[in-house]
């Protein structure tokens, strides 16, 4: 059998019941959002990379937050930042003008989130998707003085459940198993 997708997500679809535990014990790494914008004016406040870092207080670290289910003794729950996160921006019509509308700009915005439990619904996402989308435009009006979403004028979602559903990444989680000290070497599962 090939198989190309993430041995995590593919195993127990394959061998069912006989699956092993080793992946459903595991802790699995960060997952994304990723917004990719077209807009129909120039922001020349902004490079080709941005990064926005939270200015909120120590009460809810967003890289904690981001990666809560991997950080025992706090258990596996998955919660998007109660308050700012970190992101990144790109703006690669800044080196290929041909990726942008005439006269416009294109934005991808990559959001950290947790990744997804395995019985996590759409309204859980959805929610993740909607504060992140205020979040950003929030943040780029407030430090790069960019009204960004009055000049969207195209918008595609790479959710976590993409990274799940459609690339065949357990829990929606962008580099698989979290890579902590009890996962590495010889603790991470073996390929038998």
């Amino acid at each position: 059998v090939v198989v190309n997708a993430d041995l995590a997500a593919a195993e127990p679809k394959l061998l069912g019941s006989e699956s092993r535990s080793d992946y459903a014990k595991g802790r699995f790494s960060t997952s994304s959002i990723t917004f990719l914008w077209a807009l129909d004016r120039r922001f020349e406040q902004l490079q080709h990379h941005n990064v926005f870092l939270s200015e909120d207080d120590d009460d809810d670290d967003p890289f904690l937050a981001a990666w809560d289910d991997q950080l025992p003794p706090r258990g596996a729950s998955t919660a998007f930042p109660a308050n700012g996160f970190h992101f990144y921006l790109c703006c690669n019509s800044r080196t290929d003008a041909t990726a942008a509308p005439a006269d416009g700009d294109s934005l991808m915005v990559l959001c950290p989130t947790p990744p997804l439990d395995d019985n996590a619904d759409d309204a859980l996402v959805d929610a993740w998707i909607a504060k992140a989308r205020t979040a950003v435009y929030e943040r780029l009006n407030k430090s790069a003085g960019a009204d960004i979403e009055s000049h969207v004028i195209h918008e595609r979602v790479i959710d976590p459940r993409e990274w799940r559903d459609g690339l065949g990444l357990r829990r929606g989680s962008v580099f698989g198993l979290a890579h902590g000290l009890d996962q590495l070497a010889l603790f991470r599962p073996s390929r038998q």
